[in-house]
């Protein structure tokens, strides 16, 4: 039994695996001593850093999560899997800074995820609705129409745009040309309808003002 944990501590992938199953199962304080003892053994594992990541992230430690997460990128980036892990991390990590309203952490953690995933647009999506929570509404609004040519099929940003078409200046027709393009592949879709036509009121109130 002492050679199986021998070997177990000098083996940095059953450590790895070991620990994703004790994530999975959601016994954090385990994954957490086996990674960090995996990350110890082979410190320049990626997958080590992203795994440890979303363990500190589960626990609540926001500070060696997203420290976690930067040394995984550093080593990693240019592999997919690493990427695309890091790009659910960062996700996960915002979400929960946007719950608590800490629109600035958020924005940093999504700028560090776009990063590695450029074309994600779900955090597209979530750092327009930092950029809306910090006020910084032009900034927020370029992100929704990014996320809308990203995938016009997501509802959210038609929705955030909505919110924010007395700050919309130049980007008015654009904005109502995709509330055109989503109405009419929605033709019964109430919200689509109603956001076009506030879009056009909008539009309408501006020439009027000349």
């Amino acid at each position: 039994m002492l050679f199986f944990f021998l070997l177990l501590a000098s083996d940095p992938q059953a450590l790895l695996k070991q620990g994703l199953v004790a994530l999975q199962h959601g016994q954090l304080a385990e994954a957490r001593s086996t990674l960090e003892e995996a990350s110890r053994v082979d410190a320049n594992n990626p997958y080590v850093w992203t795994s440890l990541a979303e363990t500190y992230l589960r626990l609540g430690d926001f500070t060696k999560a997203e420290s976690s997460a930067a040394k995984a990128g550093k080593m990693g980036a240019a592999d997919p899997v690493v990427a695309h892990a890091l790009g659910m991390f960062y996700f996960e990590d915002a979400q929960m800074l946007l719950r608590k309203e800490e629109f600035t952490h958020a924005a940093d953690v999504l700028d560090a995820g776009l990063k590695l995933e450029p074309g994600n647009p779900q955090l597209v999506l979530a750092l327009g609705v930092a950029r809306y929570g910090q006020r910084r509404f032009e900034d927020a609004i370029l992100q929704f129409l990014q996320v809308i040519e990203i995938d016009p099929t997501i509802e959210q940003p038609y929705l955030f745009l909505g919110r924010v078409l007395d700050q919309a200046g130049p980007h008015l027709s654009e904005i109502t040309k995709d509330y055109e393009t989503w109405a009419a592949k929605n033709p019964e879709n109430a919200k689509a309808q109603m956001l076009l036509a506030k879009a056009r009121l909008a539009a309408d109130a501006r020439k009027a003002k000349g």
